[in-house]
């Protein structure tokens, strides 16, 4: 290991040991006054364990593994900048943090933030200061010229899994990877606790105060885009390290849990997010178990290792979050997105989804079949951008309907949340399959790679599609009870807007790499674009479509026909 990239993970580990240990202190400090119970000391217990494991963690493979401690860093820092924003609730209004591990509140005061709240926040900012070194060390190319290559103990079969080198000893890594993933994911999105307290109310993510959801959405972010790099990692100590971080940070949030609200009495009780969290945290922790199968032959352990790649993973990835995207998605839109102890009038939107649904499930089915997976993949982003779209669109409803005096969410509204977050999985496994089909196309290429010179003509059509395609993205798309619905003109933007600014950001970027892509993918990206384009604006016309749904929609006529003009001028 370089002197540089050494001392890089020696900050990076002091400042895990200051952020462990000042997120356990924090609750013997006192994090609110006045409260009707101070911390439970068996969440206490449990959170210094835990930290105690993420500290013999990293100072341990400090030296001995040096990227399985980076990446565990790496990992836990990610999911503390979430964490971290949550920590602000405790300053604004400590009532409603939801912090039942720390404080009980009291029904004669609102608490106010003390000591341990700043210990608390501070713990978690070094956390996130150690997470950045952590990266900082991976990102050094240590590995073309690190002079720790010609250490005989880099030949531990412990460092590689023989499942990503032999054809006949199958992976099932992304499936545990994958279930985990969501599970994690999804701890944040729903309730902690079920609670009929009159004071702890234990709302959900939709219905908690902005800190407190936006800080748990960035970590579930965090979680979804740590787990879907690890995976595409070709490094097992890479891929180790980072799962086992996400596993400690989930049972750090999750685990304390459990004693406090055995420790609440009988109006409060552990929620389904506390539970989907150890879900993921135990499908977590058997991906990242390294392979029991020892290889036979280790002559060839000293080879080029940094030109390794895994495969088809990163495309069995994608695949397989498509499809989860998908039938949680369909099952969501057939189930009630809002529930109330009345009749609740169910919001458009959801037959759209049903079709949006099956269209994904069909693109991440292919994506599992090594022989069509590289045809199909440059058609998946944008399709699967507009399946979020039209996802957004119900989930809005549903955000407005919660503001309703007695209106839930219901099963099917948790569905589609949980199914905008494998989205993003799926979105992220995607690119590393992008890159993955170059580096295969460049590494297979006889001779130097040339871009194709297209004619005037394509570009000027692509990028006119593109054009109608954001256009009609960004002004209002349907109408809702005779009123324009949402567009970027309105603020702040909703799911719906969202949702569709971000698939017109996928189609500009997909018009920009079709124009420079070989004929086969540029093709697929341009039948992509006309599916998504075509499903998005048929959905805004069928319930009510305005201009930016017309708009959409000729834009979708413009990507069949850039298709079918690639197909003819690249002959």
């Amino acid at each position: 290991m370089t002197t540089s990239r050494a001392a890089v993970l020696t900050g990076s580990a002091a400042f895990v040991v200051v952020g462990a240990t000042a997120v356990t202190v924090a609750a013997f400090v006192g994090v609110a006054a006045p409260v009707l119970g101070g911390p439970v000391w068996g969440s206490t217990a449990v959170t210094a364990i835990l930290s105690v494991l993420l500290v013999a963690l990293v100072l341990g493979g400090r030296r001995s593994r040096p990227d399985l401690a980076a990446a565990a860093t790496a990992a836990v820092g990610a999911v503390s900048v979430g964490l971290a924003v949550t920590d602000l609730q405790l300053f604004t209004r400590a009532l409603d943090a939801d912090r039942l591990d720390l404080f009980r509140p009291t029904t004669t005061a609102s608490p106010v933030a003390g000591l341990g709240a700043v210990v608390l926040t501070a713990g978690h900012l070094a956390l996130v200061v150690a997470g950045v070194l952590a990266v900082l060390a991976l990102a050094r190319p240590t590995f073309l010229d690190d002079p720790a290559l010609d250490d005989p103990a880099l030949d531990d079969p412990a460092l590689d899994d023989p499942a990503l080198d032999d054809p006949a000893n199958p992976d099932r890594r992304p499936v545990l990877v994958a279930v985990g993933a969501v599970a994690a994911a999804s701890s944040v999105a729903l309730p902690a606790y079920v609670s009929a307290d009159s004071v702890f109310l234990a709302p959900s993510v939709l219905g908690a105060p902005l800190p407190l959801a936006l800080g748990y959405v960035l970590a579930a972010l965090a979680t979804l885009v740590v787990v879907a790099v690890a995976a595409t990692s070709s490094r097992g100590d890479v891929l180790r390290g980072a799962l086992l971080g996400i596993v400690l940070c989930v049972l750090l949030v999750c685990a304390p849990r459990l004693p406090a609200a055995a420790a609440a009495g009988d109006r409060i009780d552990v929620g389904p997010g506390t539970w989907a969290g150890l879900v993921g945290a135990a499908a977590l922790l058997a991906a990242a178990r390294p392979a029991a199968a020892p290889r036979d032959d280790r002559s060839d352990r000293r080879g080029p290792r940094p030109s390794r790649t895994r495969g088809p993973v990163p495309h069995v990835t994608a695949g397989l979050a498509l499809l989860g995207s998908a039938i949680l998605a369909g099952v969501g839109s057939l189930l009630p997105v809002l529930a109330a102890d009345g009749p609740v009038p169910s919001p458009g939107g959801t037959a759209a989804v049903a079709v949006s649904s099956m269209v994904v499930a069909v693109v991440g089915v292919l994506l599992l079949l090594s022989e069509f997976a590289p045809a199909v993949r440059p058609a998946a982003p944008p399709i699967l951008a507009a399946h979020v779209a039209v996802v957004a669109v119900v989930l809005q409803a549903v955000v407005l309907g919660v503001g309703v005096d007695g209106v839930r969410p219901g099963l099917g509204g948790w569905l589609l949340v949980v199914a905008v977050l494998v989205a993003v999985v799926a979105g992220i496994a995607l690119a590393a399959a992008g890159a993955t089909d170059r580096g295969a196309s460049e590494g297979t290429a006889t001779g130097p790679r040339d871009e194709p010179e297209r004619p005037r003509p394509v570009h000027l059509l692509a990028w006119a599609t593109a054009a109608s395609i954001v256009v009609g993205s960004l002004l209002p798309a349907r109408t809702v009870a005779g009123r324009v619905g949402g567009w970027v003109g309105t603020w702040p933007w909703g799911w719906d807007v969202w949702g569709r600014v971000v698939f017109a950001a996928v189609v500009v970027a997909t018009t920009a790499i079709l124009l420079r892509a070989r004929r086969s993918r540029a093709v697929a990206a341009a039948v992509g674009t006309a599916i998504a384009a075509g499903g998005t604006a048929a959905a805004a016309l069928l319930e009510g479509g305005t201009i930016g749904g017309a708009i959409t929609g000729v834009g979708a006529i413009g990507a069949a026909l850039l298709a079918g003009l690639l197909t003819r001028t690249d002959q």
